[in-house]
């Protein structure tokens, strides 16, 4: 299990100025959590993955970090998150228990989807926002047909994001993208352009 961490200058998880951008990275070390705190002041919702040991060190960085968990795949990971002091649970699939679980705890819940069944189930189980994965493999025409019955939702594009693509993500529907290496592989100095890149890409997309 990994913890996913939230940055952000405004109050509540799901404030989403315009300008600002939402980025999701997989496993990464303290360092590099440290070097996106660092550009936060740019990046105003910025939501990094790390590793769980890294937890407690980021998390108490400053007042303004929302933590969660992911990837939960069942009530006891929710449960773990929970006492851990998640604020959000993350997952893969679409899984009634984890879901209710995520809700009776007040937690906020994102749980992964992949058809029209997903979204509809998510949306009744109580989901508070949808993670779209594998978002390359599905492709964002396929987004734009399943988000149509289900309007008012919010959606998070996750799986084989890169720069060329993450506008498209935006306009056809995304509030975030989820991404791993595009922003890590390249170690610490290369965390400032990579975001920087990621966001003039996403602004361009919102004109």
């Amino acid at each position: 299990r990994s913890i996913w961490i939230t940055l952000c200058q405004e109050a509540g998880i799901w404030n989403n100025p315009c300008g600002s951008i939402q980025l999701f990275t997989n496993s990464i070390e303290l360092e590099l959590a440290e070097s996106f705190y660092e550009q936060e002041k740019n990046v105003r919702n910025l939501r990094l993955l790390t590793k769980e040991d890294c937890f407690a060190e980021v998390s108490s960085a400053n007042k303004n970090i929302y933590v969660g968990l992911g990837t939960a795949t069942n009530k006891e990971h929710v449960k773990g998150g929970k006492k851990a002091g998640a604020q959000f649970i993350i997952s893969p699939h679409t899984d009634e228990e984890v879901i209710r679980k995520t809700k009776k705890l007040e937690l906020i819940s994102i749980p992964g989807v992949a058809s029209p069944t997903d979204v509809g189930n998510a949306i009744k189980f109580g989901a508070d926002a949808l993670k779209f994965f594998p978002a390359k493999s599905l492709g964002t025409d396929y987004l734009k047909a399943v988000r149509e019955p289900f309007p008012n939702q919010i959606w998070m594009a996750t799986g084989g994001i890169s720069i060329d693509s993450a506008g498209d993500w935006i306009k056809a529907g995304c509030t975030a993208v989820g991404l791993g290496s595009p922003l890590t592989s390249g170690g610490v100095s290369e965390i400032r352009n990579r975001v920087a890149g990621f966001q003039s890409a996403i602004a361009e997309a919102k004109k």
